[in-house]
C-alpha cells in the first residue's frame, strides 16, 4: 500500500518538473527569437534611414537613387558595382482589378 502512494507522489512530481522544464525552455527560446527580430528590425530601420533623400529634384532620379541604395545595402555591395538601366511603370491597381473582373466575370 505504501509503494502505491509513493508511486503516485513520484508521478505527480515528475509531471510537474517536466512542465517546469518545458516552461523554462519556452522562455529561453522566446528570448532568443526576440533578439533576432530586434536585430532585423534595427537593420531595416538603418536601411530606411540610409535611403531617405532630401530636396528631391526629380521623382524618377530619386526613385532610382532609393532603389539602388536599397539594393546595395541588401546585397552588401557598393552602388557603383551595378547599373540600373530602366524602371518601367506597371499597370495601376485599378487596371489589374478590372482585368481580373473581366477574366472571372465578377460584378457584371
Amino acid at each position: 500500500m505504501r509503494s502505491f502512494h509513493f508511486m503516485t507522489i513520484y508521478s505527480f512530481v515528475s509531471v510537474f518538473l517536466t512542465a517546469v522544464i518545458f516552461y523554462i525552455v519556452a522562455i529561453v527560446l522566446r528570448s532568443i527569437f526576440q533578439k533576432r527580430n530586434k536585430i532585423k528590425q534595427d537593420e531595416i530601420k538603418r536601411v530606411i534611414e540610409k535611403t531617405k533623400t532630401k530636396n528631391l529634384v526629380d521623382e524618377d532620379e530619386s526613385l532610382v537613387a532609393i532603389i539602388s541604395a536599397a539594393i546595395s545595402e541588401y546585397a552588401g555591395i557598393s552602388e557603383s558595382s551595378f547599373n540600373i538601366k530602366s524602371i518601367k511603370a506597371s499597370t495601376p491597381v485599378w487596371g489589374f482589378v478590372e482585368r481580373l473582373r473581366r477574366q472571372n466575370n465578377i460584378g457584371r
